[in-house]
């Protein structure tokens, strides 16, 4: 098993969302990363989509999806 089967991802959305969330989740003591093209993109001459994906490890999916609900709905 990798390192990357452990990771989930539990949201995606612009990079501003995305990094919005990560704050939320380390504030409750969650492990997450957010995983964006946009660095990848502009480091080759590409221009990226302007979306990141939140994950967190597999044994904290269920309270983390709790606290992402959450943040969508805030985010209506």
């Amino acid at each position: 098993m990798t390192e990357d089967d452990n990771w989930v991802r539990i949201y995606t959305g612009s990079d501003f969302l995305a990094s919005l969330l990560k704050v939320e989740l380390d504030n409750a003591e969650f492990k997450g990363m957010i995983r964006s093209d946009k660095d990848a993109g502009l480091h080759s001459g590409f221009a990226s989509s302007g979306f990141a994906q939140v994950y967190v490890r597999k044994d904290q999916l269920d309270e983390a999806m709790k606290l992402t609900q959450a943040f969508e709905q805030k985010m209506k």
